[in-house]
């Protein structure tokens, strides 16, 4: 069984899109195993709004990524604490801005799926699930960082 094969899917992607540097964005994929999940992190070399003045002929840099492998005990409590968040699902005043950072998470299962997205430090109304997102990044970056030094 090759590297890829271990893994079931995409459950969970954390995602920044900042106006003048590289994307990056983290996927927590869930172990065929049951006790495993691999969490890749995926960054572009190129920032985005460079890719949009290319044309189609010029070379577009690869992506760069880390990943490291977790058991499930490990990230079970932070997609519980995630679990546990309610919010409004429709926000009608929400900040407005160009320039920053536009924050992402979606989250998939066999039968459903959902995706927030949000601008700087988004709706008041999402704060628990704002926290909640760069707590979480923050951690899985500590992860990596112990794998990838």
């Amino acid at each position: 069984m090759n590297q890829e094969d271990k893994w079931l899917g995409v459950i969970l992607t954390l995602s920044e899109q900042p106006s003048f540097s590289c994307d990056i964005s983290w996927d927590i994929l869930n172990g065929r195993d049951n006790q495993h999940v691999l969490v890749r992190e995926i960054k572009s070399i190129q920032p985005y709004h460079e890719l949009i003045k290319k044309d189609w002929w010029e070379e577009i840099k690869p992506l760069i990524y880390r990943e490291v492998i977790l058991s499930n005990s490990e990230i079970d409590p932070w997609l519980n604490q995630l679990q546990s968040i309610h919010i409004p699902v429709m926000i009608t005043k929400s900040p407005i801005g160009y320039d920053g950072v536009t924050y992402s998470l979606k989250f998939k299962d066999s039968s459903s799926s959902s995706q927030l997205t949000w601008w700087a430090d988004g709706p008041k109304e999402w704060h628990q699930i704002t926290e909640w997102y760069h707590n979480f990044k923050s951690w899985l970056q500590s992860e990596l960082e112990v794998e990838n030094p």
